[in-house]
């Protein structure tokens, strides 16, 4: 039980991580993906007793808000506490990429 429990808040830093380095939120089919590359080893959720992705996600409201984009879209976005406010609002001032001539 303490093992599951630790890497339960193991693996919430790391996807907090993971959320907070995107402005605008991370699309849903490329969330696995994003993890991924951060940690070097998949996401994983149903070691953690769940058997989707999207029920895990609903679990951790604390670390990931979920948000339906205009086009119907799920977009991940991270959720503020006090050890990473100040980061997300470095994150929120950034330029956004505008689209390339």
């Amino acid at each position: 039980m303490a093992d599951t429990d630790q890497q339960l808040k193991m693996v919430k830093s790391m996807l907090r991580a993971t959320l907070i380095s995107s402005k605008d939120g991370i699309p849903a089919d490329t969330l696995l993906r994003d993890y991924e590359e951060l940690t070097m080893e998949p996401l994983p959720f149903k070691s953690l007793g769940f058997s989707s992705l999207e029920e895990f996600i609903q679990s951790i409201p604390d670390v990931v808000e979920v948000i339906r984009n205009a086009d119907g879209y799920t977009i991940y976005k991270a959720v503020a506490c006090r050890s990473n406010k100040h980061i997300l609002e470095l994150v929120q001032r950034q330029k956004s990429r505008g689209k390339k001539k």
